[in-house]
């Protein structure tokens, strides 16, 4: 009698042509997964972009209600695009620069200045930070070298104010260049004294337009301070659009100053606008639209209803998305652009009616 074994559980191994039909089947499918995958990506470009930028300025809002303190994030413009913003930064506005203590005053007086944007010499109020605690100098005589002080943390972009005067408000174009050629009574160039102790102003501050020889100038130690503009957050990287996307500042509400406008609404330029070009500060900067959040979430200076960005693939002008800021309540919201003839009505109509978001 013979037995027979039976091994349960085995089966004959694959052949040939069942491993080569499975390998065809991964192979097509690696294919169409590399045609199809980047093309998919680039289709979802603008909704992603617009994602980001809710995430991005929600944090910002985020930061400044944390911190009791301005935080938001800066647009830059696309240095090979003026039109475009493909590149953003978190900042923040520092608190106002006042330094006090004993025998620290400020001198005021009108100086020739070289103007560097229009190659002229024209007047403007220089203001001198320095240190008297003895009083040595007389009021409105002009302080040594030995005494200046330098202004810290304060940049060219930021703005003067004498807090007792109302109008009194000036931006800070520099600080004092070496004399160059032109009439005399040039701001000297510092030998001994900081570098950074003479802010030279965009106007001439009222107080100092008509103060007569022989002192020229006028003293003050305690209602004057210098309004920072905001900042970048150190040790943040700059953040980035979505490769295919940019935000266009011409199509975006309210259009910035200086870039045209595209459709026939009654928008007007935003002041926080800034391109600043003064050689005389280093290397010039690219223009910049700020986006700044309150300590209460309220967005700071804009009276505007809504900021609304145009954000709009490279090469598909049709493919785009809006994102409002409401500047009373700092809401972050996206919508979608008004499906109509934007030359007979407003693409932005869905966004500032306040309705639920058209996504």
């Amino acid at each position: 009698m013979t037995i027979r074994t039976v091994h349960r559980g085995s089966r004959p191994g694959f052949t040939l042509i069942e491993l080569i039909v499975v390998m065809g089947i991964i192979v097509i499918l690696a294919t169409l997964a590399v045609l199809f995958l980047p093309n998919l990506d680039r289709n979802k470009g603008v909704p992603n972009a617009v994602t980001q930028l809710h995430g991005w300025f929600n944090l910002g809002k985020q930061q400044a209600l944390r911190d009791g303190v301005p935080h938001g994030v800066r647009l830059i413009v696309d240095p090979n695009n003026p039109t475009w913003a493909t590149s953003l930064q978190y900042i923040e506005q520092p608190e106002p620069y006042s330094p006090r203590g004993p025998g620290i005053k400020i001198d005021m007086r009108v100086m020739k200045c070289y103007d560097t944007l229009s190659g002229n010499v024209v007047d403007a109020t220089v203001v001198t930070l320095f240190n008297d605690p003895t009083g040595t100098v007389p009021d409105g005589v002009y302080p040594p070298e030995q005494f200046w002080m330098a202004w810290d943390g304060v940049n060219p972009g930021d703005y003067f104010q004498l807090t007792g005067s109302p109008t009194a408000l000036a931006g800070i174009r520099r600080f004092t260049a070496p004399p160059l050629p032109g009439p005399p009574g040039l701001p000297p160039a510092p030998t001994t004294g900081p570098a950074t102790a003479q802010l030279v102003l965009d106007r001439i501050i009222d107080e100092t337009r008509f103060v007569p020889p022989p002192g020229g100038g006028l003293h003050a130690n305690s209602n004057f301070r210098v309004i920072r503009q905001p900042r970048p957050l150190v040790g943040e990287a700059t953040l980035q659009l979505h490769r295919d996307v940019h935000i266009d500042l011409t199509k975006s509400h309210p259009c910035p100053a200086g870039l045209g406008q595209v459709f026939p609404v009654n928008f007007q330029a935003t002041a926080a606008w800034t391109p600043y070009t003064d050689p005389n500060t280093g290397p010039p900067q690219q223009p910049y639209l700020d986006i700044l959040f309150n300590a209460n979430g309220t967005v700071a200076n804009a009276p505007f209803g809504q900021i609304i960005l145009w954000v709009e693939h490279n090469e598909r002008p049709n493919d785009n998305l809006l994102l409002s800021i409401f500047t009373r309540t700092g809401k972050v919201a996206p919508t979608s652009v008004f499906d109509l003839d934007p030359t007979q009505f407003d693409p932005y109509g869905v966004a500032r009616s306040g309705q639920t978001p058209g996504l």
